[in-house]
């Protein structure tokens, strides 16, 4: 039974899915002790109500109990004493800061462990939500306690809540010490807007993984080493780091990226590639010039962190377009430019957005526009992507996916620079993926 302990530090902004109305067992664990200002308390509970909003909260679905705690710890109520959002919502306001004198989160995640989660539903998976300001006052017992729940199957993400906290204790207590799993922000306030996240976040906990195989992937990459070998390009990857992608399925997408890269013959004369990330902001990850060995590209890609935010999508085919693709970056006007951008959502602007990739396209780029899972909008792709759309516009149901098109994608994009694309042995390619019915080969 798999246990997952969420601790909050993260700024996103994205709706709770379906997938929590699949059981589940949640323990809020809340810092009652006297760093946190008196006001900054009750933003905290505010905090918590609005997270419980994001769950499912019945009897068959999400059921949900806090403890509080500083010196010591309290039981506020248990999973089965309420059964709806708003009588949840009701008990979180209710509950009495305590202002004790020191951190006890050790004992805290113990009891929710041992205790609360005692009562936990068969199958259900169990969840820990611990939000801190400060450091524990026993660093070492948190820590072992920490080991102790994912030694039992938890996945933990570490949250802190202002300049008090212990970056390092925190790294300790979650399941990596990466950006993927622990988050800070810096004042209470903050909070709100991670709340769609950590929801997003637990639900998706409870879903089982997918697997998505082709019958072929030898031949699929053997064809794409075959079209990809000794061709000039430069090639740009814009890659969603916004909060509606889920932070396993994020890293999913680098997978894929750098397998995409290891086909593709890279060197200075030869392919050149450059990553961009954008959410709320947008990040040049690395230029074209800057390296110029596969295994570099491939580690560096592997580095790109999850921020979670909003879909900043014309922001960042602008940045391609005004600094990433420019000759002080190293792009080569002579040779190819294609540009691969990987979504899972609308942008923020659709007509800015257009806007940035009829831009690109006026300069002959090609853009590629894969879209990933049920929110995206296939017109906004098709606006953003070169034509035909049935030949630059790819359409998978998850991120699981996109290995399944890798290998047809690195042809594809390899072959940009012909007139017209290779006709590709349909043999090679297996339809258990989800590929939108207008792609053509």
């Amino acid at each position: 039974m798999p246990v997952l302990v969420v601790a909050l530090f993260l700024a996103c902004n994205v709706r709770a899915d379906e997938s929590c109305s699949r059981p589940a067992e949640v323990v809020l664990l809340i810092d009652t002790s006297r760093s946190i200002w008196p006001p900054d308390f009750q933003r905290e509970l505010t905090f918590l109500q609005n997270l419980v909003a994001e769950f499912d909260v019945s009897p068959s679905a999400t059921r949900i109990a806090a403890v509080s705690f500083s010196s010591g710890y309290r039981e506020e109520f248990g999973l089965d004493t309420y059964s709806d959002v708003q009588s949840v919502q009701l008990a979180l306001a209710k509950i009495p800061f305590t202002a004790g004198d020191t951190t006890d989160t050790a004992l805290a995640i113990r009891y929710a462990r041992d205790t609360v989660l005692s009562a936990a539903r068969p199958g259900a998976t169990r969840i820990i939500i611990c939000i801190t300001d400060g450091r524990s006052n026993n660093r070492d017992l948190t820590i072992q306690e920490a080991d102790k729940t994912r030694a039992e199957g938890v996945l933990l993400l570490a949250v802190g809540v202002g300049a008090q906290v212990d970056y390092g204790e925190l790294s300790r207590m979650a399941t990596e010490s990466t950006n993927q799993f622990v988050h800070t922000v810096t004042s209470f306030p903050g909070l709100e807007s991670i709340k769609s996240l950590v929801a997003h976040t637990a639900c998706q906990a409870t879903l089982p993984p997918q697997v998505t195989t082709t019958e072929n992937p030898q031949n699929d990459q053997n064809q794409a080493i075959q079209d990809c070998g000794g061709k000039p390009a430069d090639i740009v990857m814009v890659l969603d780091r916004s909060n509606s992608v889920y932070i396993l399925d994020f890293m999913e997408q680098l997978s894929v990226v750098q397998d995409i890269v290891d086909i593709m013959d890279i060197g200075p004369q030869k392919t050149q590639v450059a990553a961009v990330s954008f959410s709320t902001n947008v990040t040049v990850e690395f230029y074209l010039d800057e390296f110029d060995t596969k295994s570099d590209i491939i580690g560096r890609i592997g580095k790109i962190q999850y921020t979670g935010g909003v879909t900043e999508t014309g922001k960042a085919l602008s940045m391609v377009h005004d600094s990433v693709l420019s000759p002080q970056h190293g792009a080569r006007s002579a040779e190819t430019q294609v540009v691969i951008v990987i979504t899972d959502g609308l942008s923020q602007d659709m007509q800015f957005t257009k806007e940035a990739a009829t831009l690109l396209k006026n300069d002959d780029v090609h853009i590629f526009a894969i879209g990933v899972g049920p929110h995206t909008d296939r017109q906004e792709l098709e606006n953003i992507a070169s034509s035909p759309a049935s030949d630059y516009v790819f359409e998978v149901d998850g991120y699981q996916a996109l290995n399944s098109i890798k290998y047809l994608l690195a042809i594809k994009a390899c072959n940009s620079q012909s007139p017209a694309f290779p006709s590709i042995n349909l043999s090679y390619f297996t339809a258990s993926f989800c590929l939108t019915s207008s792609l053509t080969l």
